[in-house]
């Protein structure tokens, strides 16, 4: 589980790479960097580092989702330019919300694991294949609005799409 866990560390942090050189959104730039970004700490720490519990790193992707949704509401711009900056905008939102879920699905299947091992409740590892189910909608996802964007986003959604399949797959272990 936890090598997964990192593996997926990889295509988030490409993904974050592209955000930050895809200068052609404008405006969303800087959200969509933030929310990258966002993704690809608490993925780090929560994979590797252990800094800062799951549960916060969970409760700010699920605000910064809120956020991002506030923010695209409130943009101004031309047709084409909603049109994309919502499907990318849409597409972070709910990929924050699945790596929320994802990531708490795992730290309590983890927990579990270590605390009850005598004969504990085991509550998480039914929320397991949710969380799967979830990452795999995610995932197609992903791969459908890649086929339909210019090259930066198309990188963006496939590494988003892939980050989340992997831990998707983490948390079924």
């Amino acid at each position: 589980m936890e090598v997964l866990h990192a593996l997926a560390v990889a295509p988030a942090a490409v993904g974050t790479c592209c955000a930050a050189a895809d200068r052609s959104r404008g405006g969303s730039h800087s959200s969509d960097l933030a929310a990258s970004a966002l993704m690809t700490v608490a993925m780090l720490d929560a994979a590797l580092l252990h800094v800062i519990p799951v549960l916060w790193w969970a409760l700010a992707l699920g605000a910064a989702a809120v956020g991002s949704a506030i923010a695209a509401r409130m943009r101004q711009g031309t047709r084409r330019d909603r049109v994309v900056d919502a499907a990318m905008r849409i597409h972070a939102g709910v990929g924050m919300v699945v790596m929320a879920g994802l990531m708490l699905v795992m730290a309590a299947s983890h927990t579990e694991t270590i605390a009850f091992t005598s004969g504990g409740h085991h509550h998480a590892g039914s929320l397991a294949p949710v969380g799967a189910v979830a990452a795999c909608a995610y995932g197609v996802a992903s791969v459908v609005l890649a086929a339909r964007a210019a090259r930066w986003e198309r990188v963006e959604y496939l590494a988003m799409g892939a980050s989340t399949l992997l831990m998707g797959f983490a948390a079924m272990l």
